[in-house]
């Protein structure tokens, strides 16, 4: 089932050519369904789904598909805690020990005042935590309420890390959000300032270019590029935005093997979203997916059960 809110990238061919991507990746792939969104202009323009959304039912992917969305829950966390900052409820740059009540940062030769919400954002705080496994199909959604106390084994961090569960196109409109609109609208569409926005795409001082929940470079076209890539037990996720040609698109996968076809739709999303790309020089450039998340710490391969994953309709 697909959607199309506008005509433009089907005009382009941009839409058509994704579509294609997306079926010759589901098709050729071991993850049973896939759900894609594109933003154009700064607002979401298509979404569609293939494949199975559970395999036993062989029930289709479409358009209202949940999945569940791995880390990247990270960049809308952190859009969450930039509100508080400019609320000026958190400082950025405050050392937060002494602000923390249940947990301790454990012993270390170095300074915890260098503990600070702009670290923790952009992964530079020296942190070294596991991964989170993510929810596991057949069972409720915990209520945050149960997630805080801890009733469900789902510690808050881990949800704030990697629980989200939502669409392609409501993700989608995540991204959007931090484009300017296709009426003028600013960049954060009122939940950030555009001055929030830029902070989260700006690289914060690091060895690597890390934004605030976001992984940020240039492609060979000059580009800029802010990506995220997901990976919970039975699940594959990515997003991607092209900021100064407002421009994203959301690929999630209900497989653990769901990494390769999401690489195969963004890359042909790229080629074509960005002209003058050699596809030569598109696989080395393109969505740090693999590379900047993994440097990252984010995507790594678990060595779990290829069982997929249960998309919920």
């Amino acid at each position: 089932m697909i959607r199309r809110w506008g005509r433009d990238p089907v005009r382009t061919g941009l839409v058509p050519a994704v579509e294609d991507a997306a079926r010759q990746a589901t098709a050729s792939s071991t993850p049973p369904g896939l759900a894609v969104a594109l933003v154009q202009h700064g607002q979401v323009v298509w979404a569609g789904g293939y494949g199975v959304a559970d395999p036993t039912t062989c029930w289709p992917v479409t358009a209202p598909t949940r999945f569940q969305a791995a880390s990247l829950s990270k960049p809308v966390t952190a859009w969450g805690v930039l509100r508080l900052v400019e609320a000026g409820r958190v400082g950025l740059d405050e050392p937060i020990p002494g602000q923390l009540r249940r947990w301790r940062p454990p012993p270390s030769p170095f300074d915890a005042d260098g503990l600070t919400v702009r670290r923790l954002l952009s992964h530079t705080a020296g942190l070294s935590v596991h991964g989170d496994l993510g929810q596991i199909p057949d069972r409720p959604l915990p209520s945050i309420a149960a997630s805080l106390s801890g009733e469900t084994g789902d510690s808050f961090a881990e949800q704030a890390a990697a629980g989200l569960v939502t669409t392609a196109a409501d993700l989608a409109r995540f991204v959007a959000a931090a484009l300017a609109g296709p009426r003028g609208e600013p960049p954060g569409r009122g939940v950030l300032s555009p001055a929030g926005v830029r902070l989260a795409l700006t690289a914060a001082p690091a060895p690597r270019p890390l934004g605030l929940g976001y992984g940020l470079g240039y492609l060979p076209s000059g580009d800029r590029l802010a990506d995220h890539e997901g990976a919970n037990r039975g699940w594959r996720a990515g997003l991607a935005l092209l900021p100064d040609r407002r421009a994203g698109i959301v690929v999630l996968a209900n497989g653990d093997d769901g990494s390769t076809p999401i690489d195969a739709v963004v890359q042909q999303w790229l080629a074509l979203a960005t002209p003058n790309q050699t596809p030569a020089r598109l696989r080395t450039a393109m969505l740090a997916i693999p590379a900047a998340a993994a440097a990252i710490g984010l995507a790594k391969r678990r060595p779990t059960p290829r069982k997929p994953g249960k998309a919920s309709g």
